[in-house]
């Protein structure tokens, strides 16, 4: 937004790279998901968006697509079909890219971005800060992506929906088997 203030930023690689990043900035990445707008917590996920664009994204838009909406992006109007396709990428991305970290750093994120304390209510004004649970960190990065995997096969959905738009994109059928194998035989005919 303030370019023209910094105009030797606009030639360097890092803001092509941003450009082109379906979740370039941290607002975009707090309407998902909250993070206090923490630009801290949103630059330890980088590295676990491109993880999930390389291997979660790229298998279901297909290469060509995938290197199209990369191409519109880094045009100053990208094609309106670019803006209708981007909530479908960016959800999934921002909710599994949520889970990873918090399995990694076992921390939650509050509302002070990435944070290794929760917080709870001592008194009626004082709060006490003690450590975030395993369980819920656990039950927090779960919940996190299964979302995100739900919000994959809604990007599938909208894919097959609009064939007229985006047509070089596989055929997806989405993830074979969705099921808990624990303490289940598995009998195949």
């Amino acid at each position: 937004m303030n370019l023209a203030d910094f105009k030797e930023f606009e030639d360097a690689p890092a803001f092509s790279l941003m450009k082109t990043s379906f979740v370039p900035i941290t607002c975009i990445f707090d309407d998902i998901y909250f993070i206090n707008n923490s630009r801290l917590t949103f630059l330890r996920m980088k590295q676990h968006l491109q993880l999930l664009e390389d291997t979660e994204i790229l298998p279901i838009l297909g290469s060509d697509t995938y290197s199209y909406l990369k191409e519109e992006l880094s045009k100053p109007e990208p094609d309106s079909k670019v803006y209708r396709i981007l909530p479908y990428i960016r959800k999934p991305l921002v909710l599994l890219a949520s889970a990873m970290l918090m399995e990694e750093s076992a921390a939650d994120l509050t509302d002070n971005g990435l944070y290794f304390t929760a917080v709870s209510a001592v008194h009626v004004n004082d709060t006490e800060h003690k450590p975030s649970s395993p369980e819920r960190i656990s039950i927090l990065s779960m919940r996190n992506r299964n979302l995100g995997n739900s919000y994959l096969d809604l990007l599938r959905s909208y894919l097959s929906a609009n064939p007229w738009d985006w047509p070089d994109t596989p055929i997806s059928t989405g993830k074979l088997f969705r099921r808990s194998n624990t303490d289940k035989k598995t009998f195949w005919a």
